[in-house]
């Protein structure tokens, strides 16, 4: 079995984080990539099937926050479980990843399925756009356990220390999309179905990927039918790591939610649109940041298990849950959403194009302030001291 954890608690800091973070940077640019060759294809259907793609924007958002809830927090626990040298462990996280994501995206399909015409109106649908928006999230529903086992479980891949079989993970459906999405579309005719099935079966493809990783014994950990079996502790033990990460991805459903009807109010469908291609261009700037902090997440949680706060502190994805739900509700919740409230009754369409940049500067002034004190804390950790603050 081929295992790739030691070099995480023995090479210098900074090797470590280039080499998890670029493979994660390139996958998640390509993804970005993806999502603007996605948006030009379905663009060719005319302004109306881009608005039906943004309408899914917030549903996509969910299940993306339910595979980050057992996902990343897994894949957290999994790194200090891996760096306490405690691998079963590790492998029965790993195996109620597995069974926790199916439940939750089995959960999502069937309420999606069910009430899905009452949460497009709620998203912002109108009578022009309703349509493009139902055929295109029907499709989509029967893929979210793909999509679920695709995202979060590779993470785990990731977790291991095998960032560059995760990152194919991600190159792998997203070319595969990029390919079968103009032969969907406009060689099968299919429209904006085509689209849907495009992004299901890769979503497929790479989810099956995932799951030959761990079957086959690839990585540090393997796949036992034995730990499939859902437990309540290792569930509360991963979700109270993934409840930051799911809350800045639900709450960013409440903020597309508010922002497509306010759209929708100033700026009519089309600024719906507008914003779809807007949310993809934006994404190629987050990518770098984003897979910066994916990288360095594996490197913390090995050495945070292993008790050497020389090297945690070198980076910074250790358990202190409260402090990062507070941080994440604060730009997303405790001030995007009243800007969002406030700012288009006062200046109308303009006022929710600018209602992101102020939260942006004082959520990222404040999460720099605690990023400052837990390093002291981890200091004192280090020289022997306690640190009383940092409550889990």
């Amino acid at each position: 079995m081929e295992t790739n954890n030691e070099p995480l608690g023995e090479q210098p800091i900074g090797k470590l984080l280039l080499k998890f973070s670029i493979p994660a940077i390139v996958g998640a640019m390509v993804n970005s990539v993806y999502n603007l060759v996605d948006r030009f294809y379905v663009g060719k259907l005319g302004s109306l099937a881009m608005t039906g793609i943004g309408l899914n924007i917030p549903f996509m958002t969910l299940i993306t926050a339910f595979s980050f809830l057992i996902g990343i927090g897994a894949s957290s626990m999994i790194s200090i479980r891996m760096g306490e040298n405690r691998k079963d462990d590790a492998e029965k996280i790993l195996g109620n990843s597995f069974s926790l994501l199916a439940i939750l995206m089995l959960f999502v399909t069937v309420i999606g399925l069910v009430f899905k015409v009452p949460i497009l109106n709620l998203f912002g649908a109108s009578e022009a756009t309703i349509g493009y928006g139902s055929e295109y999230i029907t499709i989509i529903l029967y893929g979210t356990i793909f999509q679920g086992v695709a995202l979060g479980i590779n993470n785990i891949i990731r977790a291991e220390g095998f960032p560059t079989r995760s990152m194919l993970t991600m190159l792998l459906g997203t070319v595969l999309n990029i390919i079968l999405d103009p032969i969907f579309i406009f060689t099968f005719d299919m429209g904006i179905s085509g689209a849907a099935w495009a992004t299901i079966i890769s979503q497929f493809v790479s989810s099956a990927w995932v799951i030959g990783h761990f079957i086959r014994g690839k990585g540090a950990l393997k796949f036992h039918i034995r730990n499939l079996l859902p437990s309540w502790a290792v569930f509360k033990e991963v979700a109270s790591i993934g409840m930051a990460p799911f809350l800045i991805q639900f709450a960013s459903v409440l903020v597309s939610i508010l922002m497509n009807n306010g759209l929708k109010t100033y700026g009519g469908d089309l600024a719906i649109g507008a914003m779809t291609v807007i949310n993809s261009v934006m994404l190629l700037f987050f990518t770098p940041a984003s897979g910066i902090t994916q990288g360095a997440q594996p490197i913390i949680g090995f050495n945070y298990g292993a008790k050497q706060y020389d090297r945690v502190r070198k980076n910074q994805a250790i358990g202190k849950a409260r402090k990062a739900t507070v941080l994440s509700l604060l730009r997303q919740v405790i001030l995007f959403i009243p800007a969002l409230v406030i700012m288009p009754s006062l200046w109308g369409l303009n006022g929710v194009w600018l209602s992101a940049p102020i939260p942006d500067i004082i959520s990222c002034t404040v999460a720099g302030y605690v990023v400052i004190k837990e390093l002291k804390n981890l200091s004192k950790m280090e020289t022997g001291g306690t640190a009383i603050e940092g409550a889990r």
